[in-house]
């Protein structure tokens, strides 16, 4: 099926005649329509759809479902359909218009200004589609035309197969044309959806969405059309069985059967109520939102329950800023060994010297060991130039550095090794411990402070007049969603029972099946094929 043209009258935002031809070309096949917000491009989306379903158009998008809802029905949406200047210019138009109908004595003349007011009042959307399989009927093309006068709300349809009325669309009836032969409203809702529905579709999430896109499956994969000849077969199969069972049997189907009317009656009137529910689910839903907006608006979106929620944490992190003051007092307990530190470095710096100087007169006394044994062996040797020798050895061997220290700790190596690990560890250990007391308590301070205002706001605003009947209504509604949610479960329940049990009680009429042979009944044990094949024959027989 293409779309071939599209003329739009009156609709929406479109004033007056607007005709789009689309392409239908093979090779250029898709049109794109662009625009900015408010230029049309949602309306003409609406028209297509209004004017293949008119008042059922809510089978084809919970959108149109809430509009037609929220408008109060779907004469006063279809009235708001209108365009406005098309609207305006019909009630200055009306006035005139009426003026010659009552100076006219002409009755052709009379009948055509009724006509001309009738056509200002109302608004008209056409669509023509070709490549159509109709079974039995070959056409090139069909028109479908709905129009809808807003002065009595009436809604007419007109289609045309080939440029002419046929006689399929009166037996049939428009609705169920365009459904079966046009497009089923299950699988509409996969042709007509913006953009913003691309995200919908494929976070497709509760039971009913799911069911609906079974459905919809079923229609553009054709097993709709096997599930409709199986339940055919099914009934016929029945009726079968009804005139060969005995007057046990025929009780016992008559009783099921009446179970089963009941229980499709009660589904309906269940699915009625949870249509009903969720209808108004979605409207409560939607004032909930706006209220909730306004509260932000007025800056006090807080209900009674997340402000007592509030307090409690504002009482908590008292609490934690209280140990945490304490932690840290204990920590200024510890400040004067912290303060120690500098001169612990002075000590260290000592401890240090006095190593340094230990070790330098260590080998300052092997050194001038060395140099009295050098002295001691040469002279043994009177030939040599004993001052010049005693001059160089000192040069040599003794320094003349004085590093002289005094000595004020004198720790052995085992006390020294542990003066280090003291230090290491008070410089270390206490700087981290205390600045991450001091980022935690300004990380709380923080935290409390931005809770007070909150609470504060909320408590101040409380008594404003306006924001205090805001949140009753928030409440309020908060309170009638809940009970509409408790509502909507309890009936999805029911009609999960009510299913359930009707699928036993149809499987219940489902025993052995019983055939007609030569004037005598034969109970068949064999299998579901076999006796649809064997039950079939019978029937066409029978034909």
């Amino acid at each position: 099926m293409l779309i071939d043209q599209i003329a739009i009258r009156n609709f929406r935002v479109y004033f007056g005649l607007h005709e789009l031809a689309l392409s239908l070309n093979p090779e250029k096949h898709v049109t794109v329509i662009s625009g900015q917000n408010g230029f049309g491009k949602t309306s003409l989306l609406t028209s297509l759809v209004w004017v293949l379903y008119g008042k059922l158009m809510t089978d084809v998008d919970e959108r149109y479902k809430k509009e037609i809802y929220e408008s109060g029905g779907y004469k006063k949406y279809a009235n708001k359909l209108m365009n406005r200047p098309a609207a305006e210019y019909a009630f200055s138009q009306e006035g005139v218009l009426k003026e010659r109908l009552t100076s006219t004595k002409n009755i052709l003349e009379k009948e055509t200004i009724k006509d001309q007011i009738s056509d200002l009042f109302s608004f008209s959307v056409t669509v023509r589609l070709t490549n159509i399989f109709i079974p039995h009927l070959p056409c090139k093309d069909v028109s479908i035309k709905r129009t809808y006068h807003t002065l009595n709300g009436a809604e007419d349809i007109e289609i045309l197969i080939d440029g002419k009325n046929n006689e399929l669309t009166k037996t049939i009836g428009s609705e169920i044309f365009i459904n079966d032969f046009i497009l089923p409203k299950e699988i509409a809702k996969f042709f007509f959806f913006d953009a913003e529905k691309i995200t919908a579709l494929a976070e497709v999430k509760s039971l009913e969405e799911k069911q609906y896109f079974s459905k919809a499956y079923t229609e553009v994969l054709g097993i709709k059309k096997y599930t409709d000849l199986k339940l055919n077969l099914e009934n016929l199969l029945l009726r079968i069985r009804k005139k060969s069972a005995d007057k046990a049997d025929l009780k016992r189907i008559e009783s099921l059967q009446l179970k089963l009317v009941e229980s499709n009656n009660l589904l309906d009137l269940y699915q009625n109520n949870l249509s009903k529910k969720e209808q108004e689910w979605v409207i409560k839903k939607t004032d909930f939102s706006e209220i909730q907006e306004r509260l932000v608006r007025a800056g006090s979106a807080m209900s009674f329950e997340e402000l007592q929620e509030f307090k409690k944490i504002r009482i908590q992190l008292k609490e934690e800023i209280v140990k945490n003051k304490n932690r840290f007092n204990d920590m200024l307990e510890l400040a004067p060994f912290a303060m120690l530190a500098k001169k612990m470095t002075q000590a260290k710096k000592q401890l240090i010297l006095e190593e340094r100087q230990s070790h330098h007169t260590l080998i300052s006394n092997l050194l001038k060991e060395k140099y009295n044994a050098l002295l001691s062996a040469f002279k043994d040797y009177p030939e040599l130039n004993q001052d010049g020798l005693k001059n160089i050895l000192a040069e040599t061997l003794i320094s003349d550095v004085n590093i002289d220290q005094k000595v004020l700790l004198n720790f052995t190596p085992e006390q020294y090794n542990q003066f280090n690990a003291v230090m290491e560890n008070l410089g270390n250990v206490y700087s981290k411990h205390f600045k991450t007391l001091v980022a935690d308590g300004r990380r709380l301070q923080s935290t409390y402070n931005i809770t007070q205002k909150k609470v504060s706001d909320a408590e101040a605003k409380a008594d404003d007049p306006v924001i205090k009947a805001l949140k009753e209504t928030y409440e309020s509604l908060q309170n009638d969603i809940k009970s509409l949610d408790d509502a909507i479960l309890d009936i999805r329940v029911k009609l999960g029972i009510l299913e359930k049990e009707t699928i036993g009680w149809g499987v219940s009429q489902k025993w052995p099946p019983v055939f007609l042979q030569s004037g005598h009944i034969f109970r068949s044990k064999v299998s579901t094929p076999f006796r649809l094949k064997v039950s079939t024959r019978l029937i066409l027989r029978r034909f």
